[in-house]
């Protein structure tokens, strides 16, 4: 890659990698992370995996699930829905054992 910014100087592989925690998470590459779509479907409930394949965008109800079973915050799945807003998340138990 030979892009230069403002400055003149190149720019590093590591700035362009970290334009990616902005941008959304695509479904295919949430299917990969959660090993495939028969699999995702059954820790969702759902009865089919053909249905997690047919999404064009993760439905609004399984957001908080994927969240919890996958770590992948909702705000990357759907942009859409949480533009503007700051999610707050409670610490994690092992840190509040830590503190008392």
């Amino acid at each position: 890659m030979n892009a230069m910014c403002a400055h003149g100087a190149h720019i590093c592989l590591t700035h362009f990698v970290s334009l990616r925690h902005i941008w959304p998470m695509d479904t295919q590459d949430l299917i990969k992370l959660a090993g495939g779509s028969a699999r995702m479907a059954a820790q969702l409930g759902l009865r089919s995996h053909a249905s997690v394949i047919r999404w064009k965008r993760v439905p609004s109800r399984h957001l908080v699930t994927i969240e919890r079973l996958y770590g992948v915050p909702r705000e990357k799945l759907r942009p859409d829905l949480y533009a503007g807003l700051t999610i707050i998340r409670p610490m994690a138990s092992r840190s509040l054992e830590k503190a008392a």
